[in-house]
């Protein structure tokens, strides 16, 4: 059994027989590398063959939207007037889209350079949050409310007293550093934009091999229409009718879809956690590099390369639901260690369900920086952060509430913006109800997608930074001392 030394980290005085190496891995050192998981990759790759076939026999099979609910479609659009109303909105759509980039940009620039006021805002914030869950307990009397209650000011009175004992200096550098990755590497935007493109393909895919497979087998049949456009015709006794569709696709496109459907989500996890893995690549070599200032521009199509020829197996791994697997396996090869800590800490028990939420993020981190397996790389990202539980706390709690909270807040912000301009707006006959609400909902929606691509596009490359710059901000604090003064150091 190690001896505990009195310049030990707060992990290290409890989890000093944890089966924990040191990962660093100096620049020049040449990481031998393997194709990682080759098995899921196989089955993926067989299973994206069989969803190309099963759409394509739909498209080839399938009857396609018949025409009957095509012509419903339009004529709702028109006694709507829905293209009336976003032309007539256009420019104030783009506006407000603007806009939101606008709220966007001050949100990186409150990160970057008022660290400090915006994570005391986020408590703030955060704490406004359990008062209005504790309110609605009171008002409801839910139990689950309760719990929901319950929970969230245990987490908000740990991460305060993380918070509290680490010292703002260490959450400050982290989010400081992860937005100077981003600016270091702007091709991450297009990298988030080509993701985007892929899935939005992907969904439309599917959604027309879909269609196409429900109506491979299609009738119509004839049945009173009652609608009051044709009252005028019934009062002279005059029946009339309408086509109603009827849908009965044979037995086996049943079992299709379900594979279709199946594969499709998981073709749209993989490219998102494909992505993931690139960007915690890219922001990885930016933290281990020394000079930063000269990093190469072709950094991220050397991670792409890493990423292609070896860990795409683990890659399609970590996207099923057997990726939990490893995260028991690394549960239980530190449980001894994991047990002491939190008998010693309680509060390392916050910290353990931190890192197992995060499991997948930080094992991503570590296959693409040393070429390990899904499992060996969750149980070292495990390990790693565990050796450090109050300040896994701060950081990982902290950076998360800023990403969430901000976007909600731009979110809100250009939403109800445009809300009250479109509101008083309308052109329309005011005791006409649906055209009121086109003229408000259709340019509203318009803005409420755009301005959450946009937003969205932001967080998910700031969370991949935060996540980066945390595992290897954790390797460097268990190399030397960073001389930042927080409570991991006690006597």
């Amino acid at each position: 059994m190690k001896s505990v030394d009195v310049d030990m980290t707060e992990g290290d005085h409890y989890v000093a027989n944890m089966e924990y190496q040191l990962l660093w891995k100096t620049r020049d050192e040449k990481i031998k590398r393997s194709a990682t998981d080759a098995a899921f990759l196989i089955i993926f790759g067989l299973l994206t063959v069989l969803w190309i076939g099963i759409g394509i026999h739909g498209f080839t099979n399938g009857d396609g939207i018949p025409t009957e609910v095509t012509i419903q479609v339009e004529k709702w659009m028109i006694q709507n007037k829905i293209m009336e109303a976003l032309s007539y909105s256009k420019g104030a759509c783009f506006g407000f889209i603007w806009f939101a980039a606008l709220l966007i940009a001050l949100f990186f620039i409150m990160v970057r350079w008022v660290t400090k006021f915006t994570i005391f805002a986020t408590l703030v914030v955060d704490g406004l949050g359990c008062l209005f869950v504790s309110y609605s307990f009171l008002m409801t009397r839910v139990f689950l409310i309760f719990m929901l209650s319950l929970t969230k000011w245990l987490i908000l009175g740990v991460t305060i007293y993380a918070l509290k004992k680490v010292g703002t200096k260490t959450v400050c550098k982290v989010l400081q550093d992860a937005c100077k990755t981003m600016i270091c590497f702007p091709s991450s935007l297009l990298i988030v934009l080509l993701e985007l493109a892929i899935q939005v393909g992907v969904v439309a895919f599917t959604i027309g091999a879909t269609v196409y497979l429900l109506f491979i087998r299609i009738s119509t049949v004839r049945v009173e229409d009652e609608s009051d456009e044709y009252s005028y015709l019934r009062r002279f006794g005059i029946e009339t009718y309408r086509q109603e569709v009827v849908v009965n696709p044979p037995t086996y496109v049943r079992i299709l879809l379900l594979v279709l459907i199946g594969t499709s989500l998981w073709i749209t996890q993989f490219v998102g956690t494909f992505r993931s893995m690139l960007l915690h690549g890219m922001f990885s070599h930016w933290y281990r590099a020394t000079d930063k200032k000269n990093i190469s521009s072709t950094v991220g199509l050397r991670c792409l390369a890493t990423t292609s020829r070896y860990h795409m197996g683990t890659v399609a791994f970590s996207c099923t639901i057997f990726a939990i697997i490893p995260m028991i396996g690394a549960l239980f090869n530190s449980a001894n260690g994991l047990a002491k800590l939190i008998r010693k800490r309680p509060s390392s028990l916050c910290a353990l369900w931190f890192a197992l939420v995060q499991s997948l993020s930080n094992a991503s981190i570590m296959c693409i920086s040393y070429g390990t397996s899904l499992c060996q790389s969750t149980k070292d990202g495990l390990q790693l952060v565990m050796r450090n539980p109050l300040k896994y706390i701060a950081v990982h709690a902290i950076s998360y509430w800023v990403i969430f909270y901000g976007l909600v807040t731009i979110l809100l912000i250009a939403t109800g913006a445009s809300y009250l301009y479109f509101v008083n707006q309308i052109i329309v006959d005011p005791n006409n109800f649906e055209q009121i609400q086109s003229f408000i909902f259709a340019p509203l929606i318009v803005v409420i997608i755009s301005s959450s691509i946009l937003a969205a596009m932001l967080i998910v490359i700031l969370k991949n930074a935060v996540e980066a710059v945390t595992i290897c901000f954790f390797e460097e604090s268990n190399l030397t001392k960073t001389g930042l003064e927080d409570a991991d150091h006690e006597m």
